[in-house]
């Protein structure tokens, strides 16, 4: 957890005895420490292993032993009693990219010279977001689904990608002709009882929508007429027939529809089939994959006429270019007012409570905390005990880098505990007195 002078503070206790203290010194501040192990030597090394030398002191009123040294700015000091060998805290487990390296070998060999420009543009951005995300040493297990949605992503792109006119499609041009709503009834659904009107296509699309995604409501589905027109041999515009349409599929770009965005919003869509075609029969639904681009939503279908599109505002926005899938995961932050970070470390009083470390308010500060629990408004006088671990918005998070505590806090309970208490134990200079040199 982040205190009072810009120090990042981790520690470990086991059966209420202080294991280990690491701080990081991210301004290169004089550091005044209480001696977690009182009564007893201390051992401090930096990252290089290095012993650091300190002043030992005490506290101005209560007599607590104190360490006192100058900092590096960035770099980690690292606390143990007597010579014990300093313990580094454990390194979060990595996200696994194994699928995502798999899938970056395999595309990396494609000649995209024989594919349409607008379908490699495509693969392109979707490209260079995986590289990215494969480059990223930071992320951990629990953002996993930022490597999940690369791979989903990265695959769609390489799908979608559409042979040139001169490269399978017998030297034909195509365009599409996209209108929103049913105007007109396939001849092959005349005879079907809940596609045989112009309104049962469009209940019969929401309803599709629907059944992929339950979380999206209709007034989020909107239903196309697309059309597809093919210009063989120059002879003119015409419409497709499931002869000429394109064997490897067609990549279709829809506007966004209003209201709606590529970081704001997730989508599904659906395709269904007025003839036989293939692989698929009249009536049956394809579900392509959607990628968000800066002209709106790509997918390829393997025929046209109907499509729908559903919507839903998007749960976890942090990255905002991923494509549709089940949507981004939620979770708990645990955070309260606008900063997110920690309060007033506070003083260690004669009474050895506490001060308030995090005031909800302005600051984002959330929760009390104290050594036994408790706290108080200045830091110096305890209350009546009652409280126990962090109060206030049923989790609070240290600083946006620090560790969750409130509800999710029994996970931890020996590791968060310390770290609250030694948050306080950092103290102003003026507090010391009849420092000795070690």
């Amino acid at each position: 957890m982040r205190t009072k002078g810009a120090f990042l503070v981790s520690a470990q206790q086991d059966q209420g005895i202080v294991s280990y203290v690491n701080i990081t010194s991210e301004k290169g501040q004089p550091l005044v420490l209480i001696n977690p192990w009182q009564g007893s030597n201390v051992s401090v090394v930096d990252s290089k292993g290095e012993v650091v030398a300190y002043e030992e002191g005490t506290t101005k009123y209560s007599g607590r032993q104190t360490i006192e040294f100058a900092t590096t700015a960035g770099e980690t000091y690292y606390f143990v009693k007597g010579e014990d060998k300093p313990a580094e805290p454990e390194n979060p487990a990595k996200a696994d990219k194994s699928a995502l390296e798999t899938l970056l070998s395999e595309v990396s060999g494609i000649d995209l010279n024989q594919y349409t420009d607008e379908s490699v543009n495509v693969f392109k951005d979707v490209l260079a977001k995986a590289q990215a995300i494969m480059e990223d040493d930071s992320l951990t297990k629990d953002e996993q689904k930022k490597v999940d949605d690369a791979v989903k992503e990265l695959t769609a792109a390489k799908e979608q990608l559409i042979l040139k006119d001169n490269s399978g499609n017998g030297g034909n041009e195509y365009k599409i002709e996209i209108k929103q709503g049913i105007s007109e009834v396939p001849e092959s659904f005349k005879s079907i009882e809940h596609l045989n009107t112009p309104s049962k296509i469009v209940e019969e699309m929401k309803q599709k929508i629907q059944n992929k995604d339950g979380e999206i409501a209709e007034t989020n589905i909107a239903v196309y007429d697309v059309k597809l027109l093919v210009n063989i041999d120059g002879q003119g515009w015409t419409a497709a027939t499931k002869e000429n349409f394109p064997a490897d599929g067609l990549t279709i770009t829809l506007p966004y529809p209003p209201g709606t965005g590529r970081t704001a919003h997730d989508f599904t869509a659906a395709h269904m089939f007025t003839e036989d075609m293939n692989g698929f029969t009249v009536g049956d639904v394809e579900y392509p994959v959607v990628i968000k681009t800066e002209d709106g939503i790509t997918f390829k279908v393997h025929g046209l006429s109907p499509i729908s599109v559903g919507w839903k505002e998007r749960k976890n926005d942090s990255d905002g270019d991923t494509g549709t899938g089940d949507g981004g995961s939620t979770g708990n932050t645990g955070n309260t007012g606008d900063g997110g970070s920690t309060g007033n470390t506070g003083n260690t009083g004669d009474g050895s409570s506490t001060g308030n470390t995090g005031n909800t308010g302005d600051g984002g500060n959330a929760g009390n905390t104290g050594n036994s629990g408790n706290s108080s408004d200045d830091g110096n006088k305890p209350d009546d005990g009652n409280n126990s671990g962090t109060s206030g918005n049923n989790g609070t998070n240290s600083g946006t880098n620090g560790p969750k505590t409130g509800d999710a806090a029994k996970a931890a309970p020996a590791a968060a505990a310390v770290m609250m208490s030694l948050a306080v134990v950092i103290i102003a200079g003026a507090m010391k007195i009849g420092r000795k040199r070690r």
